[in-house]
């Protein structure tokens, strides 16, 4: 246990969703934790930030105030802190105006650490917790599941026009920037950043026993009581196979036109119900476009209320490209149908010996159908899931709590500044 205090910088679901498995642990460990949330994500009404502020009391979190992030983007943005650090009068200027007369409410002498999600360094506290010495990680935000490196439209657009992949050596500014495996490290390396500061440790949000207290703590929590009905009213579904459609993010080189055949396809099939979940980052016009496609029917529903742990835990079979959940529906045993074809990436998933790899909308519907008459016709194999989760969950560390590995990796660089 450390004296001082970890700050942790949150913008998102998503960074709020791969950072609890450690924040659980350090909370564990009696270690000081601030939560600072830089956007207006409603953190009061997360089930995670309730159980932790029930269960503990060594939490804060607060709401980042505007004039604070104000005064970062006027004072300390990308183009001032080079001038910053070209010229010392301006550096001291700026400082001592700082320090005297707009000061930062968020930094003091008691911290250990500055945690931030998968970033650029042009964030709340980073260049003046850099100048105080006080040390930085960048931790995951997500889960790298590409084996491609033009993974977006604009990674692609960005290649096309300059022959080149985007640089991000800036980021070498923070002492520590953690990714889940060693496919995606090589990945950062090849974009600029620096291999000794580079680390790969595994996947906290996907470590078993978190994905098992993370469903605890949500089907206890009051959020089990507003579940929507389109889950809770059984007659909807009843003998029917229960499908959940994980969506990718759209700017993944995803064919649109061609998932939204099959979406109409699978609103037509009489013997399934299924359920839509948005990807967390996609365009909110996209929305209309898909309740306009399933506006009609009753056997298909669009839900965006419902965390996707639940959605797992309720259905029968699970369909999803170009998306990380799809781990967590693997480990809890659930055939997987991976619609390769609907996207023109490469993924750790392009593996039929552990999932469904359908190529065409006919083996889809081929495949479901024959889940409907045996549930169990195709799980995963789990020799091969277990190879599959040490490479892509474990980082090839057999039998290690991950958590407990982030923990002591910044605990140690902490103690040795």
């Amino acid at each position: 246990m450390s004296n001082k205090k970890f700050i942790f910088h949150i913008k998102t679901y998503n960074d709020l969703d791969h950072m609890c498995p450690l924040v659980y642990y350090f909370l564990n460990k009696s270690e000081r934790i601030d939560i600072l949330f830089l956007t207006s994500y409603d953190f009061e009404n997360d089930y995670r930030i309730k159980y932790f502020k029930k269960n503990y009391t060594n939490l804060k979190t607060v709401r980042v105030s505007f004039l604070q992030k104000l005064r970062g983007k006027i004072f300390l943005n990308s183009y001032v802190c080079h001038l910053m650090r070209k010229y010392l009068l301006i550096n001291n200027l700026i400082r001592f105006f700082l320090n005297s007369c707009w000061k930062n409410i968020y930094l003091s002498s008691d911290i250990a650490a500055l945690i931030y999600e998968w970033n650029f360094p042009q964030v709340l506290n980073f260049n003046e917790g850099k100048y105080l010495g006080i040390p930085t990680f960048s931790l995951p935000h997500g889960l790298n599941i590409w084996n491609n490196m033009d993974i977006n439209i604009p990674i692609r657009d960005h290649y096309l026009k300059f022959g080149s992949w985007p640089d991000f050596s800036s980021r070498n500014q923070f002492d520590s920037y953690i990714v889940q495996s060693e496919r995606h490290r090589k990945f950062l390396i090849l974009w600029g950043q620096d291999p000794k500061k580079v680390h790969a440790l595994g996947s906290a949000r996907f470590y078993p026993d978190w994905i098992k207290l993370n469903l605890s703590i949500l089907q206890s929590s009051q959020n089990k009581n507003s579940i929507n009905e389109k889950i809770n009213d059984e007659t909807k579904y009843r003998n029917k196979l229960k499908v959940v459609f994980f969506l990718p993010h759209l700017n993944c080189n995803v064919n649109r036109r061609s998932m939204f055949n099959l979406l109409s396809k699978l609103s037509d099939n009489e013997s399934i119900f299924m359920l839509i979940k948005l990807h967390t980052r996609n365009q909110k016009r996209f929305v209309s476009s898909l309740n306009k496609l399933i506006d009609d029917s009753i056997k298909i529903k669009f839900v965006t209320d419902i965390d996707s742990p639940l959605l797992i835990e309720w259905s029968d079979v699970v369909i999803g490209f170009g998306t990380s959940i799809v781990i967590e529906a693997m480990i809890k045993n659930k055939p997987l149908i991976h619609c390769q074809y609907l996207h023109d990436n490469s993924t750790i998933f392009d593996d039929s010996q552990i999932v469904h790899l359908s190529k065409s909308d006919d083996e889809v519907m081929n495949y479901l159908s024959e889940l409907t008459k045996n549930i169990s016709y195709s799980k995963p194999n789990q020799e091969r899931l277990n190879k599959f989760l040490l490479r892509e969950v474990y980082n090839f560390s057999r039998e290690i709590n991950i958590p407990e590995r982030y923990y002591e990796f910044i605990l140690k660089y902490v103690n040795n500044q």
